[in-house]
């Protein structure tokens, strides 16, 4: 795995403009994907530019699309650079998707056969979801052993184990607090069942980051530093803005999709690492919570954590 390439910048762009290009540029009117995808400078320098236009031209071309369309956030970058999101057809489409198949569509048989046996399917979905969020952190044991452990209650006796057992009582806690309104002390709660009995230092548990000795770095190469996340000392501010868009409501003045939100506060724990450990898990047990309490009901049933597992390189990469 290697960091994306930057893409150049904006001054460097318009210096590669003309009076030929920019005529051409309005003609092709091109929007803000790139044959179909929402492609990133790294990928798209590889890829053929249309109608003869070169790749930084085409890079300007789509640039200047995505900044009309982009929405801003109150959530800022290390250097203070405000986060913006964008939201191209494709995506819109698979959140409509979403929408009519995750439980808020009214009635259905099907949904109302799987609401009548709820409690089977969802204890059964706990489980999968609490075994691979620890996998993806690093826990080893079996996936038979840990399913027993939490199906007989027996109590942790490894690491492993001991991670899998905070990440399904995590999950069971989301469930009581889905219709609180968050504030930080739910989230350092969080933190702190999820790491109890598994951190190096046992006083990081249920408590802010203090210092600055951490780097995100790439799976399988811990040479390769991929993110340094911000000082310590800001992180009681910026937990709290994280904590405020979580309880905006849907119909204030600027609306932003529930699952579009649930992603971005998944996001900004990556990106603030706010912990000393157990930041993805936080991160993956806020998005549930934000799901949940927006009413998809049929998410808890789903593992996120299974489906990240299948490309942890490409999940890394999203934060990039």
């Amino acid at each position: 795995m290697e960091i994306p390439l930057s893409p150049p910048p904006l001054k460097e762009l318009i210096q590669e403009a003309n009076a030929e290009t920019l005529p051409q540029l309005a003609q092709l009117r091109l929007g803000p994907l790139a044959n179909g995808r929402y492609l990133h400078w790294d990928d798209l320098r590889h890829r053929t530019p249309p109608n003869g236009l070169s790749h930084k031209i085409w890079w300007l071309a789509l640039s200047l699309a995505r900044s009309v369309s982009a929405h801003t956030l109150p959530f800022h970058d290390k250097q203070g650079k405000a986060f913006t999101y964008s939201l191209p057809e494709p995506l819109l489409k698979n959140l409509h998707e979403i929408d009519r198949s995750a439980g808020l569509a009214p009635g259905g048989e099907g949904n109302a056969t799987l609401r009548s046996d709820q409690g089977r399917y969802l204890f059964s979905s706990l489980i999968e979801e609490a075994i691979t969020s620890s996998q993806l952190e690093g826990a080893s044991t079996t996936r038979r052993v840990a399913e027993a452990m939490l199906r007989e209650g027996r109590k942790p006796s490894t690491l492993s184990e001991r991670m899998i057992f905070n990440n399904f009582e995590a999950m069971q806690r989301i469930r009581e607090i889905c219709g609180d309104t968050l504030e930080p002390g739910h989230v350092i709660e969080l933190q702190r069942v999820l790491t109890e009995g598994t951190m190096e230092r046992p006083e990081d548990c249920g408590r802010l980051r203090t210092s600055d000795d951490i780097e995100i770095v790439a799976p399988n190469n811990d040479r390769l530093v991929l993110h340094r996340p911000p000082h310590h000392s800001e992180l009681p501010k910026r937990l709290k803005i994280l904590c405020d868009f979580a309880n905006e409501s849907v119909a204030d003045d600027t609306f932003i999709h529930p699952i579009v939100r649930a992603i971005l506060l998944h996001f900004m724990v990556g990106y603030d690492h706010p912990f000393a450990d157990g930041n993805g898990r936080t991160g993956r047990a806020l998005f549930y919570w934000y799901m949940a309490k927006q009413g998809y009901w049929l998410v808890e049933y789903l593992s996120i954590s299974r489906i990240l597992r299948k490309a942890p390189a490409q999940y890394a990469r999203a934060y990039l």
